[in-house]
């Protein structure tokens, strides 16, 4: 009764909460790096030099930018609306593999809908 955030019970039950104030919307943060920006950094835990792009582009938004700085180096990924497309930028340092893989009605030049991950600008239209 009178909570404004999500109480977090770290004790035995019937003695007082310590923590009174616990963030309950931190997924937010994961959702702009890895939903909106697309930075999926070790996607299966199973190889630390492996990075998926695979971002959204809702309607809503006109732009995105994130990074997720790995232990081989900074990983960046920035796309915008451009002329009725996309441009994605993406910036991996080296040892870094992985794949760019595009949401349903979006491809690459060619009809290509997934590609190897690289350092790179890439056009990217409606299908």
């Amino acid at each position: 009764a009178g909570a404004t955030s999500l109480w977090e019970r770290l004790n035995e039950p019937n003695q007082c909460s310590t923590s009174h104030n616990h963030h309950c919307y931190s997924h937010i943060s994961a959702f702009f790096i890895k939903d909106l920006a697309g930075i999926h950094y070790n996607p299966d835990t199973l190889d630390h030099t492996r990075c998926d792009i695979r971002p959204i582009f809702p309607t809503e938004v006109n732009d995105a930018e994130g990074y997720f700085d790995s232990p081989s180096g900074r990983i960046f990924s920035a796309w915008k609306r451009e002329n009725g497309g996309i441009t994605l930028t993406v910036e991996i340092p080296d040892g870094i593999s992985g794949k760019l893989l595009l949401p349903k009605g979006w491809r690459l030049d060619g009809a290509k809908t997934e590609a190897a991950l690289s350092t790179s600008v890439y056009k990217i239209v409606r299908e």
